[in-house]
């Protein structure tokens, strides 16, 4: 599995091998992940900076997609990884029961 991050920011080596570690345990599932990305965002015109998170999980057939938006980027990474684990686990179960 491929994972690529992309952040306007620097992201320290400790949240980075926490995100990358996070993705990986997708891998238990055994739903032949090719590619995940990872975008964060900053919102411009607001006085409080919010990072947005987006994450993209490619497999075979429809892509995942799940985002959440906070003012710490490591709480919408967890948030949004939840939302797309959450429609992961929802797919094998669908391809389970065909």
């Amino acid at each position: 599995m491929k994972i690529i991050i992309e952040s306007p920011f620097t992201i320290d080596e400790a949240s980075d091998q926490q995100i990358r570690e996070k993705l990986h345990s997708l891998e238990e599932f055994k739903m032949n992940i090719t590619q995940v990305f990872l975008y964060f965002k900053i919102d411009d015109g607001e006085a409080n900076k919010v990072a947005n998170c987006e994450i993209e999980i490619h497999l075979p057939g429809p892509v995942i997609f799940a985002s959440d938006a906070n003012k710490d980027f490591m709480k919408s990474f967890h948030s949004a990884f939840t939302k797309a684990k959450r429609q992961f686990l929802k797919r094998k179960e669908v391809l389970k029961s065909n």
